[in-house]
């Protein structure tokens, strides 16, 4: 999604979530790559920022960090999208024998020198999230490289809690200081 305030061209907002949090990094990435530095927002919750399994085997918490309850436990440990089988999965249908470590894929892999040159952002992650780690290392390496970053780790929420705009108020929330 990308978004504009009224008749403002000097502000180009870009967003996604999960896979879409992909995306919208690696747009502001080819953005500045490409010199036309378009792109003066990039908005993420709970992003997969990296596809690379020797990057996200780096950057991943063990599951003792998550302090799961024992039914929490059990989603976690089925949750086929982020097992070994699961990432093969993804990175066959969505890079099709691309470089795993190329920042279009794998925003997370880009140079400090291509951090340096980001927009501003806002990443927001949840708790019980197998990609919260990669969506705070992202923001951190954001930070270090002197990009204006704000990141939000929602308590109690589990990976697609936007999904459930209304019914949690972590997606009100999110929805007001994505609005700030």
């Amino acid at each position: 999604m990308v978004g504009y305030l009224g008749d403002n061209n000097d502000f180009v907002m870009i967003y996604g979530d999960s896979a879409g949090g992909t995306i919208a990094a690696a747009i502001a990435y080819m953005d500045r790559k490409a010199g036309h530095n378009y792109v003066t927002h990039q908005v993420m919750c709970y992003p997969c920022v990296t596809l690379d399994k020797e990057t996200n085997d780096q950057i991943a918490w063990p599951e003792s960090k998550y302090h799961l309850d024992s039914f929490m436990q059990a989603r976690y440990q089925k949750d086929s999208i982020f097992s070994d089988k699961g990432l093969p999965a993804i990175v066959d249908v969505y890079i099709n024998g691309g470089d795993t470590k190329d920042p279009r894929f794998s925003p997370y892999n880009m140079a400090d020198q291509d951090y340096k040159n980001m927009p501003k952002a806002f990443i927001a992650t949840d708790e019980f999230d197998p990609l919260r780690p990669t969506g705070y290392a992202y923001a951190k390496k954001l930070v270090t490289n002197g990009v204006s970053t704000y990141y939000s780790n929602y308590r109690g929420m589990t990976h697609a809690f936007l999904d459930k705009f209304g019914i949690f108020p972590q997606g009100q929330e999110f929805a007001d200081q994505v609005a700030k």
